[in-house]
């Protein structure tokens, strides 16, 4: 098992960075990404938004994995993301984790956006991965190639929403979206 987290901050505040992770996709940095489907959302009593999303790829990052290759399981791929938007606190939490060939890889993803405590027109995100490949023959060389693998798409992930964010600020400038203030 191959465990690993990645900080970073954003020089955008908390509603823009939270607004552009759920409008990050389709973007020029990941292709992959070919759709999002909500399956579920809902409010519950805490004034919380709960969503339940299917996102469908077409991860090329997955035949980087020779194995796969092999096995002859390439195409479409599908992972669930559960998400919580806690206004009140100001924290985002999406967590992650892949339904297609869960029997060999098991990829977990928790990625937590929360405004800075010293300057709060900046987020801070925490991303947790955790990868696991059972099969003890090929965890190794697997889990291996998965985390470079994930670590560069982290960045292209990042770059998304920093793009997505100046999106959001300027449709906010043109009068499309509410300030920041009264979100």
């Amino acid at each position: 098992m191959k465990l690993f987290s990645i900080q970073h901050e954003f020089d955008h505040c908390w509603e823009d960075v939270t607004q552009a992770a759920f409008r990050k996709y389709p973007n020029k940095f990941n292709p992959n990404v070919t759709g999002v489907d909500v399956l579920k959302r809902y409010v519950d009593d805490r004034g919380r938004l709960h969503s339940l999303r299917l996102i469908i790829s077409s991860f090329s990052m997955w035949s980087a994995v020779s194995f796969v290759k092999m096995l002859g399981l390439e195409g479409s791929m599908y992972a669930i993301e559960r998400s919580i938007v806690d206004p009140k606190r100001r924290i985002l939490t999406l967590r992650s984790r892949n339904i297609s060939l869960y029997g060999l890889v098991h990829v977990n993803e928790v990625l937590t956006y929360r405004t800075d405590p010293v300057n709060t027109s900046r987020t801070l995100l925490e991303h947790d991965i955790r990868i696991n490949v059972p099969a003890s023959f090929l965890s190794g060389y697997a889990e291996g190639k998965l985390v470079d693998v994930i670590s560069d798409t982290a960045v292209l992930g990042r770059m998304a929403i920093d793009d997505t964010c100046k999106t959001v600020q300027l449709e906010r400038s043109v009068g499309g979206l509410p300030s920041t203030s009264s979100v």
